[in-house]
């Protein structure tokens, strides 16, 4: 059995990204709003914050496009890291990797 990990997901674009050269690795974190209506005709506003990463020569050459523009569509999978810190406490996180990102609107 294949495992699919694949997700779509569009939203504004948070805080500054940035690009670590050491690791080349481009972070940046979008908002992505849901808004529904309960059984009771209620309108709910949900929001969602999520990290991104791009690696390499791919993450260096959206980087620029990224700062000027706030709205994105991500093309991605899921990746979790694990880690343990000094005091042998287990940590983890999940994100998003970037397969191919689409730039919304211009600042």
């Amino acid at each position: 059995m294949n495992n699919l990990n694949s997700l779509i997901l569009e939203g504004v674009v948070i805080g500054e990204p940035y690009y670590l050269e050491t690791t080349q690795r481009l972070e940046f974190a979008i908002d992505s709003t849901r808004i529904y209506k309960t059984k009771s005709g209620e309108d709910i506003t949900e929001h969602s914050q999520f990290d991104i990463v791009a690696f390499g020569d791919y993450g260096k050459s959206i980087l620029n496009p990224l700062k000027n523009c706030t709205g994105v569509r991500v093309v991605g999978r899921l990746k979790q890291e694990k880690w343990e810190d000094s005091e042998s406490v287990s940590h983890s996180k999940v994100y998003i990797v970037v397969e191919h990102i689409e730039f919304r609107k211009t600042k």
